[in-house]
């Protein structure tokens, strides 16, 4: 099913006659999207070591397992307990055999405040302060949270940001004024996913979460920047200030609990390899420390027009 709830409010006007005003609005959403996962899983004989193709015992010279059966004795321990993680198939197909429906959700907040003030007829100040709040949350292939998401939300998702301005200008003169602005503006998210290592068997579902499915990413720009023009005689004058810092935090390893890659090489299908605990590769993301690059930029700026006739100016 599809269903989006939208709804806010708008609300400002005056605080002061003439010299202060006021605006703020607020707008919620909600939405729940239905959606479909198709995947494949281990069949029921499968699970229970059957198999119809032949099937090779890497411990005995690849020898094939009488009647394409793995002993129950044989089974990997680790790979046992993982094995009920496997949803029962819901179709007797070998291939694309399980499917999921459920609600993939979102909820949105966003809010907005701002002040004006007039300090005479030489000052002028504003402030504005802008806020967003999102929470996503997806439909994972398997019902414990295991599968694979390749587009769109791959994990638990919460997305904050904040943005603050400041303006404060002043008129000096008919042919004097300054304008000072502050700006700082932060945007990061935070996602979670099941907390298991990725079993990726070949030509199945995999067991545990997306790859990346754990990050925590956080941007923000601080500006300071200021503004100061004059007209003198022939002169349009103009000199200023931009001075930013920019952050980035990131921490988002792939694996950051091992990858283990099943294929049918070893022993003729991705299940056996799984069952007899015969890993064809293995990697792991070690990322223990946040990425925090940083930057410290200073522009300054000084301009002349001169106008040398009613039409030109250089």
């Amino acid at each position: 099913r599809f269903r989006r709830n939208q709804y806010g409010f708008i609300f400002g006007g005056p605080l002061r006659r003439n010299r202060t005003f006021f605006f703020t609005d607020w707008q919620g959403t909600r939405q729940q999207t239905g959606i479909v996962r198709i995947s494949t899983v281990p069949t029921l004989a499968q699970r229970e070591g059957r198999f119809t193709t032949p099937i090779f015992d890497p411990a005995n010279n690849r020898q094939p397992f009488p009647a394409n059966t793995i002993p129950l004795s044989r089974f990997d321990s680790t790979a046992r307990s993982l094995l009920d993680r496997y949803p029962v198939p819901t179709s007797p197909a070998t291939a694309n055999n399980f499917r999921r429906t459920g609600n993939e959700l979102i909820s949105q907040d966003q809010f907005d405040t701002r002040l004006d003030h007039y300090l005479g007829s030489a000052h002028r100040f504003f402030a504005r302060y802008a806020f967003l709040r999102d929470f996503s949350q997806p439909i994972s292939p398997l019902p414990d949270g295991s599968g694979n998401l390749t587009a769109g939300i791959i994990g638990d998702t919460l997305t904050r940001a904040d943005s603050l301005a400041a303006e404060h200008s002043f008129t000096r003169s008919a042919t004097q004024a300054n304008q000072l602005r502050f700006g700082y503006t932060r945007r990061g998210f935070r996602r979670r996913s099941l907390d298991l290592p990725i079993y990726d068997l070949t030509g199945f579902q995999q067991l545990g979460p997306p790859a990346s499915a754990r990050a925590d990413f956080t941007t923000s720009v601080t500006q300071v920047l200021d503004h100061y023009s004059w007209f003198t005689g022939r002169h349009r004058l103009k000199a200023g200030a931009d001075i930013r810092l920019q952050t980035l935090d990131v921490l988002q390893p792939a694996a950051p609990l091992g990858n283990f890659q099943f294929a049918p090489i070893l022993t003729g299908n991705s299940v056996s390899s799984f069952l007899l605990g015969q890993v064809q590769q293995f990697q792991i993301d070690l990322q223990d420390e946040v990425l925090q690059p940083r930057a410290k930029i200073a522009e300054f700026f000084l301009q002349d027009d001169f106008r040398l006739s009613s039409r030109l100016s250089v």
